[in-house]
């Protein structure tokens, strides 16, 4: 509907922001990473430019998450996906630190929802998912591509506020 406000954290090289901003869902769009390890000043660049085309629906944003989600007003998203360091089971904190951002009925994402290869994002996502601020969820298969990470499945849910 063009109307909703998105944010993405876990940016990258920016090929989900784009996809999503194709959608032409999005008011706005926050695309979130730090690009400070491998991913670097060069990919950060290239997200830039990638999303340019969007104009003022892409909001490219260089920060932590926990920065990031203190810049986002309360009750303003209408659309979370969280693909960041699974290793950590960091996915689930964002997403918690998150809950006061989402408006009522937002749907909610992350990617790494795999329980052999990420087995502490599983399980934390699996029990934030497992309470009454969630319905509606369901695993998203991963899919093949040129890119390997696109392997792995997620998982969405709606918001019950």
């Amino acid at each position: 509907d063009g109307e909703s406000i998105g944010a993405e954290f876990g940016v990258a090289t920016g090929y989900f922001s784009e996809s999503l901003l194709r959608t032409g869902r999005f008011s706005t769009l926050f695309s979130i990473d730090r690009w400070s390890d491998h991913h670097d000043d060069a990919e950060f660049a290239a997200v830039r430019d990638r999303l340019a085309p969007f104009g003022e629906h892409s909001r490219v944003v260089r920060a932590s998450f926990e920065e990031a989600i203190d810049d986002l007003a309360d009750q303003s998203l209408d659309f979370l996906y969280v693909d960041g360091y699974a290793h950590t089971g960091h996915d689930a904190n964002i997403l918690r630190r998150c809950l006061v951002k989402l408006k009522p009925g937002a749907i909610v994402a992350a990617h790494d929802f795999d329980r052999f290869s990420w087995p502490i994002n599983h399980a934390q996502l699996t029990t934030l998912f497992n309470t009454d601020a969630f319905s509606d969820v369901q695993e998203v298969s991963g899919v093949l591509t040129l890119n390997d990470e696109d392997i792995f499945p997620g998982v969405v849910a709606r918001y019950a506020g």
